[in-house]
């Protein structure tokens, strides 16, 4: 529960700024991130480790390219948001 709480604090005012479109889709690859995070047993975005973004990217390994650098790019934002360090990018879109 803490996870949901701390990306609903952190995303509020982001959602309220810029393109309503991008913003609702970006907060909704935020969500789907931390849902599969907490279903690996993170409670917190301080215990997101490597394991948790290949296995999502494992997870999304089905979609495009771009819609893959999408997920990315959403959860780049969450971590800076929160102040913590950027996600490794996905293994083939480097």
């Amino acid at each position: 529960m803490r996870l949901q709480q701390e990306l609903q604090k952190s995303t509020r005012a982001f959602v309220r700024s810029g393109g309503k479109t991008n913003r609702r889709m970006q907060l909704q690859r935020m969500q789907a991130f931390v849902n599969h995070c907490r279903q690996l047993g993170a409670t917190s975005l301080n215990n997101i480790g490597i394991r948790h973004y290949r296995s999502y990217y494992e997870e999304i390994d089905h979609l495009s390219p771009s819609t893959q650098l999408n997920h990315y790019y959403a959860i780049r934002q969450l971590l800076r948001l929160n102040l913590l360090p950027d996600p490794p990018r996905p293994p083939h879109l480097h």
